[in-house]
């Protein structure tokens, strides 16, 4: 095992209801039972549904479940819920509706992550008190400026309460910038809040893409889950300053990337597979794709996921 393996363990979040791929659920839910069974299999964690679709979603996936054996059973569910800043009561109740979810399908899909939306510390901590125990719940943070005090409060609040950015989407404009993402992951480190990223991250390697899957769709410099998830190693085991982050973060030629059996380097730092192993688990958890095979076949086409392959699956 590499340490390319130690980085991607179960870390991308399948997301493929939301833009730019926005597909059917039918097609999600069978498209995830598929993955599960995929020979990168080890690279995928939850499958992220919208709360006002958990019935619906219930429904469709039971043959799925049905069909699956014992060891796939129970899907990891990431449940996004409407941002208590747009309506506290909407919030509660789709904690209350989780609960039940919960309580029906947990031998089949167990719900353990709910994601959100707060900028607010009042409300942020008022909120707090609705969430469940045995959920993680990410917060999704503004990106364009400092959350200092954002996360002292998710600190202060305990392990279940993460940080979540957004580092991308289907228009130029919304992707973050080099210097916000490595303000955003110094940040987290400082205060020692786990963090998922969201939107964006579709490819290994910062570089130049298609926005969306449209033939004419603009393209657009957009941050790679491997510079995103290298340099939040760096920042949580090594404490790398912003601009060591900011740096990671655009470093973008394959070459410098190597991956060995003790750990890893970009350009002259480096980063121990303990090291990659205590981020991942504690700090850098994952990101969320409405792709698992354009990640997957980026890293074949790189000539680095083919021996990752062969050591899970000889």
């Amino acid at each position: 095992m590499s340490s390319l393996h130690s980085l991607l363990h179960e870390i991308i979040d399948y997301a493929g209801l939301y833009p730019p791929a926005g597909l059917p659920l039918p097609e999600v839910v069978s498209n995830y039972a598929g993955y599960r069974q995929h020979p990168a299999a080890w690279m995928l964690a939850r499958l992220i549904i919208p709360v006002n679709r958990l019935s619906e979603f219930a429904e469709t996936a039971r043959t799925s479940w049905s069909l699956s054996d014992p060891e796939h059973l129970p899907w990891r569910i990431s449940c996004l819920v409407p941002a208590p800043e747009e309506n506290l009561q909407a919030f509660e109740q789709a904690w209350q509706q989780i609960k039940q979810f919960n309580q029906v399908h947990s031998s089949q899909a167990l719900i353990d992550a709910v994601e959100t939306k707060c900028e607010s510390v009042p409300l942020l901590q008022k909120a707090a008190t609705i969430c469940q125990e045995g959920i993680a719940t990410y917060w999704e943070l503004p990106h364009t400026r400092s959350c200092t005090e954002l996360l002292t409060t998710l600190a202060a609040l305990g392990p279940a309460h993460r940080a979540k950015i957004r580092t991308g989407g289907v228009q130029a404009q919304l992707i973050a910038t080099a210097e916000d993402v490595a303000r955003f992951i110094h940040e987290c480190a400082a205060a020692r809040v786990a963090f998922k990223a969201t939107a964006g991250l579709h490819h290994p390697l910062r570089a130049e893409y298609r926005l969306t899957y449209e033939a004419n769709s603009p393209c657009a410099t957009m941050h790679g889950f491997l510079n995103v998830f290298s340099a939040a190693v760096a920042a949580w085991s090594q404490r790398a300053s912003v601009e060591q982050i900011a740096d990671l973060l655009t470093t973008s030629t394959p070459a410098d990337f190597q991956f060995g059996e003790s750990g890893f380097s970009i350009g002259n730092w480096r980063c121990s597979r303990e090291e990659i192993k205590s981020a991942r688990e504690r700090f850098a958890i994952g990101f969320g794709s409405c792709s698992f095979n354009e990640p997957v076949e980026d890293l074949r086409e790189l000539g680095w996921l083919s021996l990752e392959t062969a050591e899970q699956h000889p």
